[in-house]
């Protein structure tokens, strides 16, 4: 890659998902400056008309100027309406600032000549969102077409148009123009960049939070700055142990043990999600999950004992050929339960109630590697799975 195309693609290239957003853009501003235009030409042009047919000494060319912003904001309008891309639309504008620089250097003074131009310029680097290149290579133009005119006496004020100052204080103010296309240009690129980092940021910590709350936790907590606890009539609860893990694990490496925990926890979080059951808490070993929350679920009790059922079959299939076997104790309970986010610094979502601690006392009197359920659940599922 050439050196200038690198440095341009560093610091002036806007990254491409934010083409469409500038276009929309320089869409909204162009369609402004037509309208000032077509609106600015049909006024002066009714007037000088009517100067003209007065006889009230209009010159036949102001009046073909006025006639020209008609012709410009009509086109630049119709150009708006067939959708043509915003880049060649741009070009247009910045052509028919080039036809009001040449016939106001025809027909004014110098000085006048470059305020109106420099004022135009300056009011689109403003409000458009112009490639420096192309601006660049619209003012080398227009800096030709000047010398043009001072080299053919073309210039209505000669003398002024011939002072090695003027010369030189143009020359000065295109180039200052053209530096600040550039440095417009380099402030915007910033800019999408830190909105996208700012971007990526948000959706990481999306993506943190909706791994520990709820979403409808997440939109309340946005919302309000905090939440408030709930109360659920019917869910079940699934607490899941692992049998005998201290004592294994007291002589396992610790990297080992923690390397083992998370691939099976994270196999259950997928078992469970594919249950629509939710994942509130481990701790230590112990794995606890509910369904029936944050939306009601009328088979809360047959989803979350089929996930249970699910869990044993992956670490039976797990076991098999393992350096260490696990087995597991579980124990669902189903009836009312609070729910709601813990703490100030560090928020925890938990689950609290009579229903929870009857799933932790089910599991403890549970056989290994079967599914132990409460007499609630049981009366939910009796029809629904085999006990």
């Amino acid at each position: 890659m050439p050196l200038s195309k690198h440095f341009f693609k560093n610091l002036f290239a806007i990254p491409k998902e934010y083409d469409e957003q500038v276009a929309q853009k320089n869409r909204k501003t162009l369609r402004i400056l037509f309208y000032i235009a077509l609106g600015f030409g049909l006024l002066l042009s009714v007037v000088f008309t009517v100067l003209f047919i007065l006889k009230l000494q209009t010159a036949l060319e102001i009046l073909f100027y006025y006639y020209s912003f008609i012709v410009i904001g009509g086109t630049g309008l119709l150009m708006l309406r067939l959708k043509v891309p915003v880049k060649y639309m741009i070009v247009f504008e910045l052509l028919c600032v080039e036809f009001i620089y040449i016939f106001f250097m025809m027909e004014s003074t110098v000085t006048n000549c470059i305020i109106i131009f420099l004022g135009l310029l300056f009011v689109t680097i403003m409000f458009l969102e112009i490639h420096p290149v192309v601006f660049s290579v619209f003012f080398t133009i227009s800096l030709c077409v000047f010398i043009c005119f001072k080299n053919l006496d073309l210039f209505y004020d000669k003398q002024i148009a011939r002072s090695e100052t003027m010369q030189s204080n143009v020359v000065l103010l295109f180039f200052t123009l053209i530096f600040l296309v550039f440095w417009k240009r380099k402030h915007i690129v910033e800019e999408f960049r830190h909105n996208k980092e700012l971007k990526a940021q948000q959706s990481n910590t999306e993506s943190v939070l909706k791994n520990i709350f709820p979403e409808k936790v997440i939109n309340q907590m946005v919302a309000t700055g905090s939440t408030n606890a709930e109360v659920y009539e019917s869910v079940s609860v699934l607490y899941c142990d692992i049998v005998n893990f201290t004592e294994k694990a007291a002589s396992l490496d610790p990297n080992f043990v923690i390397e083992e925990l998370n691939e099976i926890f994270t196999a259950f979080d997928e078992i469970s999600e594919t249950y629509n059951c939710m994942r509130i808490k481990t701790v230590g070993d112990a794995y606890v999950a509910v369904c029936g929350i944050p939306e009601e679920n009328p088979d809360h009790a047959e989803n979350i004992v089929r996930c249970a059922q699910e869990f044993i079959s992956y670490l039976e299939e797990k076991n098999k050929g393992a350096k260490v076997e696990w087995t597991i104790r579980l124990g669902v309970a189903s009836g009312k339960i609070a729910a709601g986010v813990v703490g100030v610094k560090k928020y925890v979502y938990d689950i609290f109630g009579e229903t929870v601690d009857r799933a932790i006392k089910t599991e403890e009197s549970g056989e290994i590697m079967k599914v132990s359920v409460s007499p609630e659940t049981y009366e939910l599922v009796k029809d629904k799975i085999r006990i």
